[in-house]
């Protein structure tokens, strides 16, 4: 069982943003970072020794937000690609041209040309690959809406909106069919995709005075779902926001594992949630960004919480914690800043 965390060793830099991380069935690490207009990568065997790459873009386009998926010993690179425009009265000056992926072979394969998945103006939200087929969410009309769920197989790109979705969170189950955790602003809902394209849905927590955000879906033996999100205040409500108080903010649980949905809220802390789990044990695994550090909590396999500091993680967030299949080593990576600089960096934690 994981003991002790490393100290946390630089993986890219400068200006790093939204990282994500992924380990392959040989115990790879790999991690895609947006630094500033470009895609970056990083691999290592032990979290330690790493080795970088930064990604070509064509003149006047911007990369962001990028996703990461292993099929196999097939790597895939997913991301945002924005056109600058003149912007102005408002306008950012950034466009959205649509998803693109690369991918290379494992080990050493070099990576592919971008091909764009789906359509013009799509904006990036979760990415999964399984036996081949290419799964998304995505929010279209550049950021506008609606946010939908879209597969690539055999070269025909299938897709169907998810309705009311605001945030998702995707996997892929042990029979090919996409699982969706989502919320909708007052509520967090759980869909599946079904042999005929279409969603079957259904609503695992609704709050009357809570905002629902930062959903994180893994599955389980069975598909079974475990789910983790924050509720807070709402936002954007002008001079009312904070004249009533919300129920009871904060990271909240919730697992079909019984057979029927189970909600609880496992921490005051709002804050994003990141979750793994130990398919092997049953024990789930959650990192929350505080003001004093990362919180690790633990959740055995007979339903207990509980939850520790990790030492030397003040100023660490966008956190993304994931577990090495072959040693049962805790991956956690995440952006650092330092008050009073504009430099942001992209640093990994292993606990063995």
């Amino acid at each position: 069982m994981p003991t002790v965390w490393s100290k946390a060793r630089v993986v890219l830099s400068p200006n790093c943003w939204n990282p994500a991380a992924t380990i392959d069935d040989a115990g790879s690490i790999h991690v895609v970072a947006a630094c500033r207009t470009r895609i970056r990568y990083a691999t290592s065997k032990d979290g330690k020794e790493w080795r970088t790459a930064t990604f070509s873009r064509p003149a006047h386009r911007l990369e962001v937000e990028p996703q990461i998926a292993v099929d196999g010993s097939t790597l895939y690179v997913a991301f945002t690609r924005l056109r600058e425009t003149e912007g102005g009265c408002g306008d950012s000056g950034l466009e959205d041209i649509g998803v693109y992926y690369r991918s290379r072979s494992l080990p050493s394969g070099r990576w592919s040309r971008p091909v764009r998945l789906g359509a013009a103006g799509d904006r990036l939200q979760s990415f999964r690959v399984v036996d081949g087929v290419i799964h998304e969410t995505y929010v279209a009309h550049d950021g506008q809406g609606p946010v939908s769920y879209g597969s690539l197989s055999g070269g025909t790109f299938r897709s169907v909106r998810i309705p009311g979705a605001v945030q998702t969170s995707l996997r892929v189950g042990d029979d090919g069919r996409a699982r969706i955790a989502y919320t909708t602003g007052d509520s967090i809902r759980y869909a599946i995709a079904r042999r005929d394209g279409r969603l079957s849905t259904r609503t695992i927590f609704k709050s009357n005075d809570m905002q629902l955000t930062a959903p994180s879906l893994v599955l389980g033996a069975g598909n079974r779902a475990y789910l983790a999100w924050n509720a807070h205040e709402p936002w954007g409500g002008g001079c009312t926001d904070g004249a009533e108080p919300v129920s009871k903010p904060g990271t909240y649980f919730g697992t079909d594992a019984t057979g029927t949905w189970r909600v609880k809220r496992i921490s005051k802390v709002v804050a994003v949630p990141s979750l793994t789990l130990d398919g092997s044990t049953g024990r789930l695994y959650v990192a929350l960004a505080t003001d004093g550090g990362v919180r690790e909590m633990t959740r055995r396999a007979n339903g207990r919480w509980s939850g520790t500091r990790i030492p030397r993680t003040r100023h660490l967030d966008q956190l993304v914690v994931r577990r090495d299949g072959v040693t049962g080593h805790l991956l956690l990576v995440g952006i650092r800043w330092s008050e009073g600089s504009d430099a942001v960096e992209i640093v990994a934690l292993v606990k063995s």
